[in-house]
Formats: C-alpha cells, structure tokens, sequence
C-alpha cells in the first residue's frame, strides 16, 4: 500500500535531509524512495491540521499561518 507523508521521521526525532538517509532510518522496510534532491528551502514542511476551522498548524515550516489564511480566504 502507497504511503505519502509530510516526512520520513517518527514523531519527536530529526527529519532525515536526504533519500539515503530515509533509506538507512528505515533499514530495509521501505521499497523505494523517489529521490527529486534536496530541498531548497532547507526546512521541514509545514503540516496543518485541516479536519477543524480554522486549520491548526502542527509544525511550522516555510508556510506561514498568514500565508494559509490567505489561501483558504480565495
């Protein structure tokens, strides 16, 4: 079964930055990894909670929480 995630890291450790290190973090469990470089903003993503209103930030990243009012408000 495909899983897409927000990051490659259980809760609480540092994200991995690279697809060789998604591959060593999991240690043979996952079959692949699609590798597109690193990222250039150099920081995790932003996750946010959508199931309620207003949408809660769960970790800050580049997204800012005035940013995504400005797309939810279009």
């Amino acid at each position: 079964t495909p899983i897409v995630a927000p990051s490659a890291n259980k809760s609480g450790m540092p994200p991995p930055k690279t697809a060789e290190e998604v591959l060593a973090y999991f240690d043979g469990k996952v079959e692949i990894v699609l590798d597109a470089g690193p990222s250039p903003l150099k920081v995790a993503s932003t996750v946010v909670d959508v199931t309620e209103m207003p949408p809660r930030i769960l970790r800050a990243g580049p997204v800012s929480e005035a940013m995504l009012m400005d797309c939810l408000k279009a």
